[in-house]
């Protein structure tokens, strides 16, 4: 029977996908309960009952199911008490008063958010009841607290977090357990194409017209000058009627005559030969300096006043770059940051935000990059008021793979909630089996789509763990590169440059001016 559901909602996506002028309220659930009051806890608050908190004893069935491990409708007339956030994946309709206080917060009639609609494939395969058993919780958080203190709260008040939590060693050490994995949270870094630019510096470069050539051909050079000065010199003293006589020039003279020779001013008038053939080599030696000189100092100068594209595959490249990087403040993706890198994550480059701030603060021009998830990403980029130009894309691979899903507590004993994350593993399991997980996330992204910026999702293949069979992913490829065609547009991943920005690559060394020097020599 499960197996027809996801069929039948497989089929009707599909025709919304090749028919895109159907709205998306094709897919409304009727009956759209609202918070339940009853079962209101402020925040990082406990119920003022007798267990401070409104979590279901599940010991009696798993005790009657120990014989007979069955967990198809094993949930019967069950009402899992779920603390469900105002997030990004639960979407409400409200009516207020005049005065704009909120009266009445239900579920969306048009679509609930891909998070209620897994809970109801859940619940509908499991036997269970959650629409007048949920609390809506705000996402927002106090400054003192992060998201890993939320989750512990929410866990110990409620059967079931529903929201993407982040599964981390260290949330697991809390007494938190996870059901199986529905939500891609790898890291990854997303900004505009302007942050793999690095502008020109305004400053004044003393030194700048030693650029052309490295420190080893300027030595070169002068040992040329002196030795060359020596040598014509020694060659024209020979013959009495040279250019040169004791009473005429000295040594140091002749010096002074190689190095305007240099410069390109010839004054030289040989008597010899020897000092004729000796003098052509040095002019026609700085004729070859003098012009590689030059070329190579008019490049220096144009690229010293032109932005360069920079290697930023990596968030270290990105921190080594100067990048100013925003986060979801309180994140599992912050903690992550703040523990690889504390000394960046203490700096002013590193900007906490709100979930949608942080990418607004790209588009505003006060971050370079945002590092967020991928899963996050996917639905963010067809959103029109976070990426309404197109601007934002990827940049560089994923830093991290990381895991999320619905946050159960690890209860084996008092209550026995890990009973109800083994049924909802079993379902998420055969859920992802039949492909319908790819249909409830087209289905949310198709929802989500406002702007045509989509044509990127077909080259993001959601990894869901590492035990997900190549068959599966392909289908992944396939389901979220045709709910692009909704709004068919074309951005595509940005791909980081080859480039590395390093000026002592345009340096002329021995290796390249070495025949110059052994043409004189």
């Amino acid at each position: 029977m499960a197996r027809t559901t996801g069929s039948m909602s497989g089929l009707l996506l599909r025709l919304l996908l090749v028919f895109p002028c159907f709205n998306v309220s094709f897919f409304q659930v009727t009956g759209q309960e609202a918070s339940n009051s009853s079962y209101h806890a402020d925040q990082f608050i406990y119920p003022n009952n007798a267990a401070r908190s409104y979590r279901n004893n599940f010991c009696d069935l798993l005790n009657g199911n120990r014989s007979n491990f069955e967990l198809d409708k094993s949930l019967s007339g069950v009402e899992i008490r779920v603390g469900l956030l105002e997030a990004a994946f639960a979407k409400f309709d409200y009516t207020y008063d005049e005065n704009g206080t909120v009266l009445n917060q239900t579920l969306s009639a048009k679509y609930p958010g891909l998070v209620p609609r897994l809970l109801d494939e859940l619940c509908g395969r499991s036997g269970c009841t959650w629409r007048t058993s949920y609390y809506a919780l705000s996402n927002d958080l106090p400054d003192d607290k992060t998201y890993a203190d939320y989750l512990v709260w929410i866990t110990d008040v409620y059967d079931l977090a529903a929201d993407w939590w982040m599964q981390s060693i260290e949330r697991l050490r809390t007494g938190t357990t996870f059901t199986d994995v529905w939500y891609d949270a790898s890291i990854i870094m997303v900004g505009k194409d302007e942050a793999k630019q690095k502008e020109p510096e305004d400053r004044l470069e003393l030194w700048g017209w030693l650029e052309p050539f490295s420190t080893t051909v300027w030595f070169v050079i002068v040992a040329t000058i002196f030795g060359s000065a020596a040598i014509y010199f020694a060659l024209e003293r020979i013959d009495p009627n040279s250019d040169i006589s004791e009473e005429q020039l000295t040594y140091m003279e002749t010096v002074w005559m190689f190095g305007t020779a240099v410069t390109g001013q010839f004054e030289f008038a040989p008597k010899t030969n020897a000092a004729r053939l000796f003098t052509f080599s040095i002019s026609f030696w700085a004729l070859l300096v003098i012009s590689a000189y030059t070329a190579n100092l008019a490049a220096f100068l144009v690229k010293r006043n032109q932005s360069v594209t920079i290697q930023l595959d990596t968030i270290e490249q990105a921190i080594n770059n100067g990048k100013k990087m925003c986060v979801w403040k309180g994140s599992n993706t912050d903690i992550s940051i703040s523990k690889e890198y504390p000394a960046f994550a203490d700096g002013k480059n590193y900007i906490r935000a709100s979930q949608e701030g942080s990418y607004k603060k790209v588009l505003s021009g006060e971050c370079d990059i945002v590092i967020t998830e991928q899963a996050t990403w996917d639905q963010f980029q067809v959103v029109r008021g976070i990426n309404g130009n197109c601007t934002l894309s990827q940049i560089g691979d994923t830093w991290q793979r990381k895991d999320a899903s619905f946050g159960i507590k690890g209860d084996s004993g008092q209550y026995c909630t890990s009973y109800l994350r083994d049924v909802f593993d079993y379902h998420l399991f055969a859920i992802k089996q039949e492909g319908l997980l790819e249909d409830l996330w087209a289905e949310e992204i198709l929802s989500a789509s406002t702007v045509n910026c989509a044509a990127g999702l077909g080259t993001a293949v959601r990894h869901l763990g590492d035990n997900q069979n190549s068959e599966l992913q392909m289908k992944k490829h396939r389901v979220l590169k045709a709910a692009a065609a909704k709004n068919a547009g074309s951005e595509g991943g940005a791909v980081a440059s080859n480039e590395n920005v390093d000026s002592n690559n345009d340096e002329l060394n021995m290796i390249n001016m070495g025949g110059v020097f052994i043409l004189h020599g």
